[in-house]
């Protein structure tokens, strides 16, 4: 019977249930034990003051067996990433090869999936212009197939990393978490595109905090990409694009690099010099 309601991560630190706000019934409501931060994945519902949804909860229902977990494949559970298992380990390595420093593993990753649907998979954590979470990725560090594994995306929302002291300036639109990550070296508030656009309701949700959007396309971005943020720029949206100079990611080039790609002319500003030979620019 208890189990039909909750579920207990083995740390005793995270509690998956039922939302009480959306009524979602796939265990994708959680409460911090220790923290008291709740969150619900699927309407967004969240605070810090979650241990009230905690006084419910019998002592009976505290312990879950594993085998229990992994036969739910919809259950999403992450574990800390710092718990010095074989697996928390294997993640940690992976994403301090990827250049990510423990701090900034602490701040937005969720933890590791050792069961069910999402097994052997790291949670990555994205929020909106409040930094409230709002999205997560499901990113493989065990070369599965597919590399991401993620719900549905919210179209109504720009994603990203923002900081609530330093808005109303220029937000970087970059195409992936790992690209943000390596952008938040150098500037304050970076938006994930998950891709080389944005569709509109997300561009107007950054309009109403930014005066100003600056995106940054890999070296593969083609002529249509550059056109649609062009008919942004006619439209009067304060959009200019940048492009990497080479073929390698963000997180892959010294901060120099990222610097000097943002002290590169519009792109969009040129499109007609551009469209004529994008490669010229691409080497300079």
């Amino acid at each position: 019977m208890f189990r039909q309601l909750y579920k207990i991560a083995p740390n005793n630190e995270v509690i998956f249930k039922v939302c009480p706000n959306c009524g979602n019934r796939r265990w994708n409501f959680q409460v911090n034990r220790k923290s008291g931060k709740f969150h619900c994945w699927v309407c967004g519902f969240g605070g810090h003051n979650g241990w009230k949804y905690l006084y419910g909860v019998p002592e009976a229902a505290q312990v879950v067996i594993e085998k229990e977990i992994e036969e739910d494949v919809n259950t999403l559970m992450t574990y800390n990433i710092f718990d010095g298992s074989t697996e928390g380990n294997m993640a940690l390595d992976y994403l301090k090869n990827r250049g990510l420093t423990e701090e900034i593993i602490d701040r937005y990753v969720d933890g590791y999936v050792p069961f069910g649907k999402y097994k052997g998979r790291i949670v990555l954590m994205l929020f909106d212009t409040d930094m409230s979470p709002a999205y997560w990725l499901a990113r493989t560090y065990k070369c599965q197939n597919p590399k991401y594994l993620n719900p549905p995306r919210p179209k109504q929302r720009a994603l990203g990393f923002f900081d609530g002291d330093e808005k109303r300036g220029e937000v970087l639109c970059v195409e992936g978490w790992f690209d943000a990550i390596a952008w938040k070296k150098v500037h304050t508030n970076v938006c994930v595109m998950l891709g080389k656009a944005l569709n509109k309701f997300q561009i107007f949700d950054l309009c109403e905090v930014f005066t100003k959007l600056t995106v940054v396309l890999d070296n593969d971005a083609k002529r249509e990409d550059f056109d649609r943020w062009n008919r942004w720029k006619q439209r009067g949206y304060p959009v200019t694009v940048k492009c990497m100079p080479d073929t390698r990611d963000a997180d892959e080039v010294p901060e120099s690099i990222l610097r000097d790609t943002l002290t590169k002319s519009d792109l969009v500003g040129e499109l007609d010099i551009l469209l004529k030979d994008l490669d010229f620019y691409k080497k300079s």
